[in-house]
């Protein structure tokens, strides 16, 4: 046969009080709320890099045509837009003369559309014979 206190303790143990119940909910609900907040912040740095990855193919590409280009290459800068994974990009590609006679420096900066934040930039060394 049970005791009293052993009854007692048997009767009030049979569930989850209001406030363990709280509790857990409040402990679930910031958990919840954190991993919801660090999935959007890796989407956010998932598509950045993306943008970053395609700005610094564009880049590649107007270095490419610009080094493959034989003739004398005009001095100043030439804007031009480029599409490229289905995003509208902006390049700036400067030319200028070097230190060195014949030498040539071709910069190549590309955003996206509508921004001012340089994703890739470039900078390389032509020859020109004058």
């Amino acid at each position: 046969m049970k005791t009293l206190i052993q009854q007692h303790y048997y009767q009030s143990q049979k569930g989850f009080t209001l406030l363990e119940t709280l509790i857990s909910l409040f402990i679930m609900g910031v958990a919840t709320a954190t991993i919801l907040t660090l999935i959007g912040q890796n989407t956010r740095y998932t598509i950045y890099a993306e943008e970053q990855a395609l700005a610094s193919i564009v880049a590649d590409n107007v270095i490419v045509e610009t080094l493959a280009n034989p003739s004398v290459l005009e001095r100043g800068l030439i804007q031009g837009e480029e599409t490229m994974g289905g995003r509208q990009f902006v390049f700036d590609r400067e030319i200028d003369e070097s230190s060195i006679a014949g030498i040539i420096t071709i910069s190549v900066r590309v955003r996206k559309e509508n921004t001012e934040q340089v994703l890739a930039e470039i900078t390389t060394l032509k020859t020109e014979q004058l």
